[in-house]
């Protein structure tokens, strides 16, 4: 299983002060894929000087179907100014297209998948200040 995607997040909630496990994020091997998916989309479709910011509440029943759903929400955000949320196949789910402050930015995915009690706008304001810093 790649770790990337933990130690992305490790890097990215450091700055907040919490903890994985604070935050009930999942790594489990669904969710690696996800993300990993979500990230090679991104990669191709979102513009140089964008990043996505994903939450997605855990358990992912349908991966596949999923992922599709989040990649033709996040085509529609791209041209918009507007954040989107709602339900995906039983998964809340939060996108939020930025312009990171920081000019080297160079992820454009920050996605974060976690358990239903945790609130979803703290990880979207804990990734974007991320991002602004780097």
């Amino acid at each position: 299983m790649n770790n990337y995607e933990k130690i992305l997040a490790l890097s990215v909630i450091a700055s907040s002060g919490m903890t994985i496990s604070k935050l009930g994020l999942r790594f489990d091997k669904v969710v690696v894929e996800l993300l990993e998916d979500l990230r090679a989309f991104t990669e191709h479709n979102v513009p140089i000087g964008h990043s996505v910011l994903v939450t997605v509440t855990a358990p992912i029943k349908l991966p596949n179907k999923t992922e599709q759903a989040i990649e033709e929400q996040i085509s529609q955000l791209l041209d918009a100014a507007i954040d989107w949320q709602g339900i995906v196949f039983e998964n809340s789910v939060h996108i939020k297209v930025v312009k990171p402050f920081a000019s080297k930015q160079k992820h454009r995915l920050v996605g974060f998948v976690h358990n239903p009690g945790t609130n979803a706008k703290v990880l979207l304001t804990i990734g974007e200040a991320w991002l602004g810093r780097k």
